[in-house]
């Protein structure tokens, strides 16, 4: 039996610690978040997607690193994107068809 109190003690110390670090991390991350609402620069950065400053994070992270590899892979990766971009014209078009006749069959 007192070992089961024991237990008992000690799982309700270990619930109350638990609530109040998920009160401070929902503090925290309230207090992180701000910058990025409203009409700051870091909102219009982000208002069209994070995936611009991915991709600047990476090039930059590359350029620190390893910047003997980094034209290769630029050369690469613009060769790349300049194939793709037909295909993805192709599937705007089909989309934007799709959404100016919603009962037509879809290609």
């Amino acid at each position: 039996m007192k070992n089961e109190s024991r237990l008992a003690r000690r799982r309700a110390e270990l619930l109350a610690e638990s609530s109040a670090q998920r009160e401070a991390l929902g503090y925290f991350a309230d207090q992180l978040a701000q910058p990025l609402q409203g009409d700051g620069l870091s909102a219009r950065l982000l208002k069209g997607g994070k995936v611009p400053l991915i991709l600047g994070g990476i090039a930059l992270g590359f350029l620190l690193t390893r910047p003997r590899k980094l034209v290769p892979l630029a050369t690469g990766a613009f060769g790349l994107w300049r194939m793709v971009q037909p295909v993805l014209e192709t599937i705007r078009q089909a989309r934007s068809a799709a959404d100016l006749h919603p009962g037509a069959e879809p290609m």
